[in-house]
């Protein structure tokens, strides 16, 4: 009779070891799980983005390789690396096909152009557009010939459309832009009288 009991006492400590087992590995899956879904929601969230930087980075694309945009700069850089907050209505380099439009603009003064600036209008001589399809940048290549002397611009692009252009002009001075570019339909720059000093 004890005999019995014995077995009965280990059956009983074995089926409860077993349960003990499952609930183990269901807590474990159940703890699992949530981690999973947060898995695919950072994947799903990188999609995204991914998707996100190639539509930007094809819209730029198809503006750039139109030649009919504008980089309407907020900030202004000196050959010292010295910046100012500027107005991208009155800052900008326009690209129209062949032709090219250099301004700068300053509220507080008179200028050569009305603006406080100067407005340089001319041919483009040359024009390079070179795209990294595997960084999603673009880097542009000009030269500008104006009643005011010939001006080297060198424009880097960030897919979002975002530019850095430094311009190298007369008496070897250069000055850099920093603004965003955008479809010459889409600007609201306003251009100043042409200078011609």
């Amino acid at each position: 009779m004890d005999f019995d009991f014995y077995y009965i006492d280990i059956l009983e400590e074995v089926i409860m070891k077993k349960i003990i087992v499952i609930f183990s590995l269901i807590a474990g899956m159940i703890a699992v799980l949530p981690a999973q879904d947060n898995l695919s929601k950072k994947e799903q969230k990188k999609l995204e983005r991914e998707k996100r930087l190639m539509a930007e980075f094809e819209s730029t694309k198809h503006i750039l390789e139109n030649k009919l945009f504008i980089l309407e700069a907020n900030r202004l850089y000196d050959r010292y690396g010295n910046s100012v907050s500027v107005s991208s209505m009155t800052n900008f380099i326009g690209v129209d096909s062949s032709s090219a439009i250099i301004q700068t603009g300053n509220p507080h003064r008179i200028g050569y152009n009305g603006l406080g600036g100067i407005t340089a209008e001319g041919r483009i001589t040359n024009f390079e557009l070179d795209i990294n399809e595997k960084k999603k940048t673009f880097r542009i290549t000009m030269n500008v010939n104006s009643p005011l002397g010939m001006y080297e611009v060198h424009m880097d692009i960030g897919a979002s459309g975002y530019a850095n252009a430094t311009l190298f002009g007369i008496r070897g001075r250069s000055i850099s832009y920093y603004g965003e570019i955008v479809p010459i339909a889409e600007s609201i720059v306003y251009e100043g009288v042409e200078s011609y000093f």
